[in-house]
């Protein structure tokens, strides 16, 4: 009788253990197709991306704010602006021959900041004045991206597929020395401010995703930026941020340029003035970063 019910035992034991792995399987099979999925519809408006309709329309509707003037916004909002350039006015006539190129676009073109409703877009202007001040030309990508969405019925998740369609065109065209994706994020105010010099500021994040088959030349890239500017300004930077796994995006566009990173300049708690001010002392890295390292 004793030995019936450990026989017994022994067959629930055996039984259990070959539920217990089927479900393991099961799960591991199903968390494989949900990454299979997201991964092949990526690559999928990636590489097909002829089919998708071409918009080439500025953005000119109430959806966005126009680029903003600097003085404009010095006169308006009392926001200051200091003017320190680096350079004397013998390298600016040498910097005239060689002068380096930014392309900066959002793929999240509506992130906008505490106040004013102003967005990233906005900021992007900003960037575009301020980096004048040492001499590096920036090209504004200012195509209605939110529209290419609509019209080709891809949700706000396919941003990427969006402006990939924008880059590829102004990558073939042109020579830049970086390209920007200009982020904001979306977290606590204590996490994104910090204090430089007596002024309030943002602190960024430097986003690389790792789908690309060659990201570490853009890992190096922003591990680069990030030393530089945590050298000369402690903290500024969050660091540099590798993203890859199911249901993350993993590529940003990155596999289209060795030169390009993915900003995140503050967050959605920070105000206008605090991100400018920022722009400010990443402006001044930048330009010398680029008359220094012309190749990238």
């Amino acid at each position: 009788m004793t030995r019936y019910f450990k026989s017994k035992k022994i067959l629930r034991r055996k039984e259990l253990f070959k539920y217990i792995i089927i479900l393991i399987i099961t799960y591991l099979s199903l968390k494989f197709s949900i990454y299979f999925i997201h991964v092949t519809k990526l690559f999928h408006y990636v590489f097909m991306s002829n089919k998708v309709e071409k918009i080439t329309t500025s953005i000119t509707d109430k959806t966005f704010n126009q680029p903003l003037n600097i003085l404009e916004v010095n006169n308006k909002n009392n926001i200051n602006l200091s003017s320190n350039p680096v350079f004397s006015s013998k390298d600016k006539i040498v910097a005239e021959i060689i002068k380096p190129k930014i392309y900066i676009y959002n793929s999240h073109p509506l992130e906008a900041y505490l106040e004013n409703n102003r967005t990233v877009y906005d900021m992007d202007y900003i960037f575009k004045d301020t980096l004048s001040k040492y001499n590096v030309d920036v090209l504004v990508e200012d195509s209605d991206i939110n529209n290419f969405l609509v019209l080709n019925n891809l949700d706000y998740g396919y941003s990427y597929i969006a402006s990939r369609h924008f880059i590829e065109e102004n990558i073939t065209n042109n020579n830049f020395n970086l390209i920007i994706d200009l982020h904001r994020d979306a977290t606590r105010h204590d996490d994104t401010y910090i204090e430089i010099n007596n002024k309030p500021c943002v602190k960024i994040l430097f986003v690389v995703g790792a789908l690309n088959s060659n990201y570490e030349l853009n890992y190096n890239l922003a591990l680069t930026l990030n030393d530089i500017i945590n050298q000369k300004y402690p903290n500024l930077s969050r660091g540099v941020m590798l993203k890859k796994g199911p249901n993350v995006n993993g590529l940003y566009n990155q596999d289209l340029s060795d030169k390009m990173i993915l900003l995140e300049l503050g967050g959605n708690n920070n105000t206008e003035q605090e991100v400018i001010n920022t722009i400010e002392l990443i402006s001044e890295i930048i330009g010398e970063y680029l008359y220094g390292n012309q190749s990238i």
